[in-house]
């Protein structure tokens, strides 16, 4: 796979991108209101293209105004349907389980088993020092040689 022998120069990266920019919209002011509008469309202020009225910008506030009244009256739950989408706003709530004595008694019993197992074991280990060391020492009295006794504090 073929790659560059050399870093690009930020002058060679600028060159590359110099048609990349963006230019400013031009503007004209509409004949009727005198507001900046874009060339050949209806100026968003008074609704005129080519000297006559195209929008009916009083009927488009009004609708507007409406609209936005509706939206915030919906939030609120003030209007007839407002029922219909408070109950999608609302989350039902979640039921808890019911323990049965079933599962009281598994739970318990799996508590207890550890617990067996850890007692069981730590009994199982105290007998096996207590008779390595008694071997060790009646082994040591047979041969003659002493053991090393244990520091004490």
């Amino acid at each position: 796979m073929p790659l560059p022998k050399r870093k690009t120069t930020s002058a060679r990266q600028g060159d590359r991108r110099s048609h990349l920019h963006l230019e400013a919209r031009e503007l004209v002011e509409c004949p009727q209101c005198h507001q900046p509008m874009l060339p050949h469309r209806v100026c968003p202020s008074c609704g005129t293209y080519d000297g006559r009225v195209v929008v009916d910008m009083e009927a488009k506030t009004k609708k507007k105004a409406a609209k936005t009244e509706k939206a915030e009256k919906t939030t609120r739950g003030e209007t007839a349907g407002a029922p219909v989408k408070a109950a999608k706003a609302e989350k039902p709530e979640k039921t808890k389980k019911v323990k049965t004595e079933k599962t009281d008694k598994a739970k318990a019993e799996k508590a207890e088993k550890p617990a067996k197992a850890k007692v069981a074991k730590a009994a199982a280990e105290k007998p096996v020092k207590a008779k390595t060391e008694k071997a060790k020492a009646e082994k040591a009295v047979k041969t003659g040689k002493p053991t090393k006794a244990k520091k004490t504090e």
